[in-house]
């Protein structure tokens, strides 16, 4: 297994990069510096030889020297002579006179006869042509670099070449440790920067840092925590859009897991769906070819009780279509995008077929069954399906006549409040125990399952009413009566 190299933290490629690119900066900048200072302080050195030379040969112009002509000998000695007081006060400082010939004919600082001859010099070659030179080359005599410059001299009308000459370490360059100065402030300056540069890449990275660690969290699933950057402007935008995207990734997450339970859930309910379809189908399919069966070994030749298996053939018959009936109705309710035809409806119309529909049932039990509006006699209009809302109201209705007890009473009220309509359907009866007020809307869920079979019921009509609530826009619930007495209690709210 081979080991990956692992990278440089940013931090250390911000003050390796850094550090680099001031110190190239910085030696650049030296060596460009160092070189302007040299050539402008050898020009300034080249200018102050040249205000010498002119101030020498003046000085050689006005001194009394023997005449060229009687004796050339004696005047190239007094010219000697001159030049070597002229700069006896300084040992570096070098006077040099050149016959037109190349002859050195004067010197302050070496004997003339072991000099060579020096027409082959720059300087000298152009001053003998009349014409002022400079240059800088290692002496042959010192052996260090030296700055020369000359003029041509003419004196009494001899055509001769003024040398004057310095060690280029006499220059303002070298002489006042310019060189050395000016290396070690630059130095001070690089070693300053980087410092500031470090100070100001850490700064900078300190958010950098938050937002690595807010990402720690959120990988931990810590999505609650908040990155605390102040600055720059571009991290502290970086940051709202991290802590928007945490706070997007959890309500994801939520929704994910809402999903996946609503999932169990639903597959729970298709389960105990096709559990309890299987089971309220084959009760009625049973006994009905039980007793088919029955009637064909011979219980058919006893006309009663042959008239009592068809009474009760026929009722599981009716049970199986009413089955039938609701599940075909929940299918249609249930389909996707299902829209129901809405028109203005007088809601005392629904309670009017309501009544109609239920009156023998409540009659024969002694149930009474009483309708008020709020404010009282107001007439309250909805934007419904007529036949949908009555079957809704009815199967509430229908399941309070069956389930209260003999001389129990159901009172249905409707009340207008600003754009809604709340419909209650309260009775007398046992009412539902608070465990169960939120099921009792689920497909084929039943309170008291014994009880329920007795009565005939499919487990079905609360949930058709759900779904006809929820298709009208509205919603409903099961509670306890606001009076604290026995009974079940539903509420509907509906838009006007």
């Amino acid at each position: 297994m081979t080991n990956k190299k692992r990278p440089l933290s940013t931090p250390h490629y911000l003050f390796l990069i850094n550090g680099l690119t001031l110190c190239g900066g910085v030696v650049f900048f030296i060596m460009i510096t160092l070189s302007t200072l040299e050539k402008t302080a050898n020009i300034q050195t080249t200018e102050n030889l040249r205000t010498f030379a002119y101030v020498i040969e003046q000085l050689i112009q006005n001194q009394q020297l023997e005449p060229l002509k009687e004796n050339q000998e004696l005047f190239f000695h007094s010219i000697d002579r001159l030049v070597r007081e002229t700069a006896s006060h300084d040992a570096d400082f070098r006077i040099t006179i050149i016959d037109k010939d190349g002859t050195v004919v004067a010197d302050s600082d070496v004997e003339l006869s072991t000099m060579e001859n020096h027409s082959n010099r720059h300087e000298v070659r152009e001053a003998l042509a009349g014409r002022e030179a400079s240059e800088i080359r290692i002496s042959s005599v010192y052996h260090e670099t030296q700055i020369y410059y000359a003029i041509p001299l003419v004196t009494q009308g001899r055509n001769m070449a003024l040398r004057l000459s310095i060690p280029i370490r006499r220059n303002v360059f070298f002489s006042s440790n310019v060189r050395q100065d000016s290396i070690f402030s630059m130095l001070l300056v690089l070693t300053v920067v980087l410092i500031v540069s470090f100070v100001i890449a850490a700064k900078i990275l300190r958010p950098l840092n938050e937002l690595k660690e807010t990402a720690h969290h959120y990988e931990k699933g810590d999505f609650d925590y908040k990155p605390i950057v102040t600055s720059p402007r571009e991290f502290v935008e970086l940051a709202d859009n991290i802590e928007s995207m945490g706070k997007t990734l959890q309500q994801n997450i939520q929704d994910l897991s809402q999903s996946r339970d609503e999932l169990r859930r639903l597959e729970r309910v298709r389960k105990d769906f096709v559990a309890n379809v299987s089971h309220e189908l084959k009760t009625p399919v049973t006994a009905i070819t039980g007793f088919i069966e029955t009637l064909q070994d011979g219980a058919l030749n006893d006309k009663d009780t042959a008239q009592h298996f068809l009474d009760i053939m026929s009722q599981q018959s009716v049970r199986l279509n009413n089955i039938i009936d609701d599940l075909l109705t929940l299918s249609r309710l249930e389909q996707s995008g299902a829209k129901v035809e809405v028109q203005p409806v007088n809601f005392m119309d629904i309670v009017a077929d309501v009544l109609a529909e239920q009156g023998f049932l409540a009659q024969s039990k002694g149930i009474s069954i009483d309708y008020e509006s709020f404010p009282q006699d107001t007439v309250i209009y909805l934007t419904a399906n007529p036949g949908l809302m009555s079957q809704a109201i009815g199967n509430i209705v229908n399941n309070s006549v069956k389930y209260c007890p003999e001389g129990s009473h159901v009172q249905i009220s409707a009340n207008r409040e600003q754009s809604r309509v709340k419909i209650v359907i309260e009775d007398t009866g046992n009412g539902i125990p608070v465990e169960y007020q939120k099921r009792v809307f689920e497909r084929f869920f039943r309170v008291d399952k014994g009880r329920s079979r007795e009565t005939g019921g499919t487990g079905l009509g609360l949930a058709i009413v759900h779904h006809i609530v929820n298709l009208h826009g509205g919603k409903i619930k099961a509670c306890n009566r606001k009076d604290g007495k026995s009974g079940a209690r539903f509420e509907i709210e509906l838009p006007v």
